[in-house]
């Protein structure tokens, strides 16, 4: 037997590597599935240390590795800190599978562009909604009709620290893409009233934004009235409330 294996600080390190997979499991057990933010906020700060030993003495090519990397960049989120979630979330991706299927892929970016867009990262949220909207190619079926909840979803969410004339032309550019869809259905609708969501809540207030919103008013009447009440109440309530809001403000 050799001098290192008897050395005490070789010893002492073996078991801290140790109790850095063993740490490592356990989050891993019992935080893969957990979304919700109130928990992941609580466990934080053991998460990190769990994912900084494990780091430290295995590198990051582990069977736990990736799993690991997801729950943190999930829990950074919870913390809303712009410069750590953005880490997170870019070492998480880097460390997925090769074969990771595409589907998963598609809701990883989704995710991690609405955890940066929120903390306040627009460049890498807009890189994301970007990417996921490329692995949305792989849904036949619905391929356009996620492509443009995608959009909505991102211009939503940082819209509005875009400059008006970029923003602008995103409304026209999406409603274009939406004139794809047939007419009396709920693409349509979601991108319509999207549009009159973001321009009722971001346009400047100029002569030219009441007849953007009263244009938009008339293409949803005619498009609920042809839906012949095949409307979901999600959506009725949206309706109504820009109604009420156009009309409390600009008397439309």
């Amino acid at each position: 037997m050799s001098f290192l294996a008897l050395s005490p600080a070789h010893a002492d390190r073996q078991k801290q590597a140790q109790k850095a997979f063993t740490d490592a499991q356990y989050i891993v057990t019992h935080y893969r599935d957990t979304l919700d933010n109130e928990k992941l906020f609580e466990a934080d700060r053991l998460i990190e240390s769990a994912w900084r030993d494990l780091k430290h003495f295995y590198g990051t090519t582990t069977a736990l590795s990736s799993d690991l990397a997801l729950i943190r960049a999930r829990s950074a989120s919870s913390r809303k800190d712009k410069a750590r979630v953005t880490e997170a979330w870019q070492t998480a991706l880097s460390l997925q599978p090769a074969n990771l299927p595409a589907a998963r892929r598609l809701s990883l970016n989704i995710a991690a562009a609405n955890a940066t867009g929120t903390a306040g990262d627009v460049q890498s949220s807009t890189r994301y909604f970007a990417a996921a909207r490329t692995y949305a190619f792989s849904r036949d079926k619905d391929a356009k009709e996620l492509q443009l909840r995608l959009r909505l979803q991102e211009l939503k969410l940082v819209g509005a620290s875009f400059p008006w004339r970029k923003l602008n032309d995103n409304l026209l550019d999406m409603r274009n893409f939406s004139e794809g869809f047939a007419m009396w259905t709920l693409p349509r609708l979601d991108a319509l009233l999207g549009e009159a969501e973001l321009r009722l809540s971001l346009e400047p207030e100029k002569d030219h934004k009441r007849n953007n919103l009263a244009d938009l008013k008339a293409k949803i009447i005619l498009l609920t009235k042809g839906m012949e009440g095949n409307i979901p109440p999600n959506y009725i309530e949206r309706v109504r409330n820009f109604y009420y809001a156009i009309e409390d403000y600009y008397d439309l």
